[in-house]
Parts: C-alpha cells; sequence; structure tokens
C-alpha cells in the first residue's frame, strides 16, 4: 500500500500544534486528527458530516492527491480517469491546506469546542456548588436534631426532676401522716395497757374481797 501524505490537522493548526489529521470533512473542508474528529462527530453542526480517511484511496490502493469540489471527495491519480474525468476545479490537497485557514468554519468549530469546553466548566461548577450546598444543609439538618434532641432531653430532665419532687413531697407527707397514726396508736396502746393494768388490780380486789366476805360469814 502506498505511504499517505502527512497532512497536519487543521483545528489543532489553528492553536499552533501539530497533530497528524487522519480524516477529511469535505462539508466542513477541515482535516481532523483522531481528538479533533471525536469533538466533530458530538457537535450540533457536524455530527451528521460524512468524513473519510486521507489515507490510501482504497479502490486504487494510491495516495490521495487531488480533491474533487463538484463530488466533495478525495481522488488519487486512478480516480481521475476513472470518474473524474470530466469534473472541473480539481485542486491539489496541498492547496486545500494552505487555503483552509480561511475556512469559515474553523472558526466556527474551534467556537463551538470552546462553547462545549466552557460549558462543561459551568456544568461541573454546577455540580461543585450543588453538592456544597448539599453538604451545608447536611450540617445544618444534623445540627436541628441535635439541637431538638438536646432540647427533648433538657425538657426529659426537667420532667423527671418534677416528678422525683413529687414522689420525694407525696412520700415525705405520708411519711409525717403515717408517723402522726403511729404516735397515736403508740398513746392509744399505752391507755389501754394501763386501764388493762387498773382493770386486773380491781379484779384481784374484787376476788379478794369475795374471799374475805366468804371468811367473815
Amino acid at each position: 500500500m502506498a505511504t499517505s501524505t502527512l497532512i497536519i490537522c487543521s483545528l489543532c493548526q489553528e492553536d499552533n500544534e501539530t497533530s497528524t489529521a487522519v480524516t477529511w470533512c469535505a462539508e466542513c473542508e477541515v482535516f481532523l486528527c483522531s481528538e479533533c474528529q471525536k469533538h466533530h462527530g458530538r457537535s450540533k453542526m457536524s455530527k451528521h458530516h460524512q468524513v473519510m480517511s486521507i489515507h490510501d484511496c482504497e479502490d486504487h490502493d494510491l495516495k490521495y492527491e487531488l480533491f474533487c469540489g463538484f463530488h466533495d471527495c478525495a481522488c488519487c491519480m486512478k480516480c481521475i480517469k476513472d470518474k473524474h474525468d470530466n469534473c472541473k476545479g480539481l485542486v491539489s490537497l496541498d492547496e486545500v491546506v494552505g487555503n483552509i485557514k480561511s475556512s469559515a468554519f474553523v472558526s466556527q468549530v474551534k467556537t463551538d469546542l470552546i462553547n462545549l469546553h466552557e460549558n462543561l466548566k459551568t456544568i461541573k461548577l454546577f455540580f461543585s456548588e450543588n453538592l456544597s450546598a448539599l453538604e451545608k444543609q447536611k450540617l445544618e439538618a444534623m445540627s436541628r436534631v441535635h439541637t431538638m434532641r438536646q432540647s427533648i432531653n433538657n425538657h426529659l430532665d426537667k420532667l423527671e426532676e418534677s416528678l422525683l419532687d413529687d414522689i420525694r413531697s407525696e412520700f415525705t407527707n405520708l411519711q409525717e401522716t403515717i408517723g402522726n397514726l403511729k404516735s397515736e396508736i403508740d398513746s392509744k396502746t399505752d391507755q389501754v395497757e394501763e386501764k388493762q393494768k387498773i382493770f386486773l388490780k380491781w379484779l384481784n380486789f374484787q376476788l379478794i374481797f369475795k374471799h374475805i366476805s366468804v371468811y367473815m360469814k
């Protein structure tokens, strides 16, 4: 297979770079390297364009040397005899390459790539800002939950203390009431015991008096 002519990517050449072109877009009139071809295929204005390899002509196994403006295609010397014998306006690929920088579409594609890059930066910034905002909202929500939990804990602590105070107060009151009742019972018990002693003394006295009365008779 014949060796292809080394051609520089038209878009890279605009940026003073020397990437080797691998395809040609007749509609845009630009040579594209593999990387620019990817962007060319993604752009809304050019994704449906048909591109052709700038390597050897597949029909005749010869390198492309001319460009047919009528058919919008590159051709080798044998192609001219077979298909382009009556075509006018055949120009060399070298001339096309020399004039490629004047193509308005080159500027448009370059602008599209710049816009795409800026859009991607904007989208990246948008997601970064959203992630930061979400992180801030998460921290605020966690802080609110912590504050709410602390408030609930404080309320429960106060409620617990109030209930304990009520229990202690009620216990003290009941303890005092029971103590008073116990004291009264103790006092009554002492009185009953005293009366029991008096009654026993009286009963004993009656028995003694009865015995004496019997004896006196």
